[in-house]
């Protein structure tokens, strides 16, 4: 009975232990824009901010005259600090969030949040939102959706003989180039690329591969009409995200690499 009960203890002690941890990393702050050079202290280190950063617990962050600073949270809430001081993870989580944001911003900002919580428990990601770890397939990433008149496909193969493998997915018809290089531009021109369906891209050094072996990424032109149905949401995003103080192209640039809605 009495080594029934320690076993039970110890679980206890187990499950106690990953779930104050766990709760630690939920709770922490991430820095999501950096202006100048505000540093962290955390015991007697001292290091320089970057995006991605995390502010935990028991840190201290120091701003100085023309620092700023933007951090987020897992629910989608940014925190602004500009003034000269020192302050502590308490004294930050005082602050009031810098925008009373849209429902998409926050959405959106609870992703990042969550990227950076993945990049920093894995360290050779450290700092990167959108990463893409296929060494071949680079332009579109994988899963986006597009509102261009032109797609530019960019890859990293260095081979000489490359084919270029273009699939629309409701019927399943698959096109194949001979390429030079490592780019290839197409046109949305209701033909090869209609709006409003779904394809899948591969490269391949070889004429004839094992289609289930190769490698896709899949996106999706947007059709006027599916465009029109986001404009509000990338509307309210735009205004929340320049009221922060980034610039129209790093909006559009961090909803194409995050978001992956591209326009």
């Amino acid at each position: 009975m009495g080594k029934l009960f320690s076993l039970k203890t110890a679980i206890l002690l187990i499950l106690l232990l990953f779930y104050t941890l766990g709760g630690s990393a939920q709770d922490n702050l991430m820095v999501f824009k950096v202006e100048g050079t505000p540093v962290l202290k955390i015991d007697k280190t001292t290091k320089s901010l970057s995006k991605g950063s995390p502010i935990i617990a028991n840190s201290i962050v120091t701003v100085k005259a023309n620092d700023k600073l933007l951090l987020i949270n897992d629910a989608g809430y940014c925190f602004e600090i500009k003034e000269i001081g020192d302050y502590s993870f308490s004294a930050i989580k005082k602050i009031p969030a810098s925008v009373d944001n849209s429902s998409f911003t926050k959405k959106y900002l609870s992703y990042v949040w969550n990227q950076f919580a993945k990049n920093t428990s894995n360290p050779s990601k450290t700092g990167v939102v959108y990463r893409n770890d296929n060494l071949i397939l680079l332009q579109p990433s994988d899963s986006v959706k597009i509102y261009f008149p032109e797609i530019k496909f960019v890859w990293n193969l260095d081979s000489e003989e490359k084919y270029f493998f273009l699939k629309e997915m409701e019927t399943g018809h698959t096109v194949k180039f001979g390429v030079m290089g490592k780019n290839l531009t197409l046109f949305v021109d209701d033909q090869l690329l209609k709006k409003g369906k779904i394809y899948q891209w591969a490269v391949s050094e070889t004429k004839f591969p094992d289609m289930d072996a190769l490698t896709f990424y899949n996106f999706s032109l947007l059709s006027n009409e599916e465009f029109k149905a986001l404009e509000p949401d990338i509307d309210l995003f735009k205004k929340d995200l320049l009221s922060m103080g980034f610039t129209a192209s790093e909006v559009k640039i961090m909803l194409c690499n995050d978001y992956k809605i591209c326009y």
